[in-house]
């Protein structure tokens, strides 16, 4: 094993420096870990989740941690040679390609693109970096260009890569080195696996002979990816930044020993990208530039609707009016609602729901304006109707839980929120979910089992958009004992810090 002390290492400054000095002339490849900010497992974390199902599967007891170790280390002599423990494990539990399929899909479904992911595309899209890339299965990347740039980078599937093609700059990139991280065990399909080998060496070479190479948030893993990196040697250099040098695979330790690759030793993915932000003076887009792109969205929307309107006829035409119609007493009633005219909102909400009554956005939006109004049963009966629409909707359950728990209807409460615990795929989601049913078990004197995951989430970094203050005020005037009221108040305090300022 090399010695730590073998590597070349830079600091972030220096590293900094680089990229001031070489601006356009560096991409980037980032991996898991830069994902883990969204809530997406690392390829360690799903190994280490693998098999912990495959033993329990089997009748295993996971609280004897020594037979557990036992027992993995005779299933991983199963593996076949040059089998990565990734493709292994997950074959172990999605033994087809639809489970794997609809694996990966639950776990990057519903995630959003962390402030890190979007200062990255910034940086592309400001001509830092015009290339990342990526073995990661997520789109966020792809996802922080469309929601906050409203720019389309050029994706790239390594499979989709043509001889003839080159590295320009003249429009962001991200290619997707999907190696050992997408639905099959690359290294049992043979032909196929030389394939996508020769694709990704052919991108990967492509790629290091115009730029120099960051790489972040990965651990070298990838036999595939490692295998092209060791053959190297980019006149810019490959700057590794990691986290914790010494749980990089050996393929990356034996590749830091060349002259020409940089060790960085990071905190995590998300406060490198923030010390980019800050440093370089990367450009990312206000809340109020983003606010106005989705107006003229929603305006460009009323254009194509009236145009299609002014064409058509008959049936077609009379349906378009209707749509029309609908979107323009949205349009009031949200203004309305913008300027705390509630009782107005209402009344074009409703006019609405006459034209187009299985629309569960408008019918949540009714229910958070009459929440305002104080007419909270009423309230309950719209989220009771969004819900009959989109019954897998976390914000509507949640918002519903928090009233019934209000009104006092405590078991119903419980039940909303564990129920919205089952759809949040986030941090914020998983918290508010958490909370509301301590809140709710501690009124009812059940049993709290939630306590020890909810505090400890809340130790962890995210912020929260969650309105404290309809809980705050109903603990304020609810007659409980005092040591339970404090209780209560301490466990909303607790996702109270992470609030979004």
């Amino acid at each position: 094993m090399p010695e730590e002390n073998n590597f070349n290492r830079k600091s972030i400054e220096e590293l900094i420096q680089f990229m001031e000095r070489n601006k356009g002339h560096f991409a980037f490849l980032i991996g898991a870990g830069t994902s883990k900010a969204a809530d997406i497992p690392t390829s360690k974390e799903l190994i280490e989740e693998w098999q912990k199902e495959k033993y329990k599967r089997e009748g295993g007891n996971l609280r004897n941690k020594r037979k557990f170790k036992e027992w993995i280390k005779k299933k991983e002599k199963e593996m076949k040679k040059g089998e990565s423990r990734y493709g292994f494990w997950f074959e172990q539990v999605c033994p087809t390609r639809e489970e794997r399929r609809q694996y990966i899909r639950s776990l990057v479904e519903g995630k959003e693109p962390s402030f890190g992911i979007i200062v990255l595309a910034s940086m592309m899209e400001q001509g830092y970096c015009p290339v990342v890339l990526t073995p990661n299965f997520d789109d966020l990347l792809y996802d922080a260009f469309y929601l906050f740039l409203e720019k389309r980078p050029l994706l790239i599937n390594h499979d989709a890569l043509a001889p003839e093609f080159r590295f320009t700059g003249d429009r962001a990139t991200i290619i997707k080195l999907h190696g050992d991280y997408l639905y099959d065990n690359l290294k049992n399909l043979g032909d196929e696996t030389k394939r996508l080998t020769e694709n990704m060496e052919f991108a990967l070479n492509e790629c290091l002979r115009e730029y120099g190479l960051i790489v972040v948030g990965y651990g070298g893993r990838d036999e595939s990816i490692m295998n092209v990196l060791k053959k190297a040697d980019p006149s810019y250099g490959i700057w590794w930044c990691t986290t914790n040098e010494k749980s990089l695979s050996e393929y990356a330790k034996e590749f830091l020993q060349k002259s020409n690759n940089f060790l960085v030793k990071i905190k995590d993915a998300e406060e490198f990208f923030t010390t980019l932000w800050s440093k370089l003076g990367v450009q990312i887009p206000s809340p109020d530039k983003i606010k106005e792109r989705a107006e003229k969205r929603a305006e460009t929307l009323r254009m194509k609707i009236s145009e299609r309107k002014g064409k058509a006829k008959g049936k077609e035409k009379r349906e378009l009016e209707k749509i029309e119609e609908f979107f323009k007493y949205l349009f009031k009633a949200g203004g309305f609602y913008d300027k705390k005219d509630y009782k107005k909102a209402i009344e074009y909400y409703d006019k609405a729901l006459r034209i187009n009554p299985r629309n569960a956005d408008t019918w949540y939006s009714k229910g958070v304006t009459l929440y305002h109004l104080g007419k909270y049963e009423e309230a309950i009966k719209c989220y009771d109707k969004a819900l009959e629409i989109n019954p897998r909707d976390v914000d509507t359950y949640q918002n519903r839980a928090e009233l019934l728990i209000i009104v006092g209807r405590y078991e119903e409460g419980l039940e909303d929120a564990q129920q919205s615990l089952k759809y949040a795929k986030d941090k914020e989601g998983v918290a508010v979910a958490l909370m509301l049913s301590i809140v709710a078990k501690t009124m009812l004197d059940k049993k709290i089992t939630e306590e020890e995951k909810y505090r400890k989430l809340c130790s962890e970094g995210f912020t929260t958009t969650w309105d404290f203050s309809p809980l705050e005020s109903w603990l304020n005037t609810v007659d409980i004992p005092k040591k339970k009221k404090d209780y209560i108040k301490e466990i909303i305090e607790l996702l109270k810090k992470h609030t979004k300022i």
